[in-house]
């Protein structure tokens, strides 16, 4: 990172438990973005590129989970 600029900063898993912790943290160290399903769909790689790609962070952290524990076995490609 150059200078003292902050970093750009993405955080995935907007309105999860994990998110929900980092959010204040997080933004405490730059500008931050934070990212739910509606925003960006992690079955879609295309997707995640794209929106990767137009905000260009300095820094990722995923914290969005597959939460449907009783579908995962029935929908393992999504999980």
């Amino acid at each position: 990172m150059q200078g003292s600029a902050s970093p750009r900063i993405v955080l995935f898993g907007q309105g999860g438990q994990v998110a929900t912790e980092l959010e204040p943290l997080l933004g405490l160290l730059g500008d931050l973005r934070v990212l739910g399903p509606a925003d960006c769909d992690f079955a879609n790689p295309t997707a995640v590129t794209k929106i990767l790609s137009d905000l260009r962070p300095q820094i990722i952290v995923n914290a969005a989970a597959y939460t449907a524990v009783d579908k995962a076995e029935e929908e393992a490609q999504t999980a």
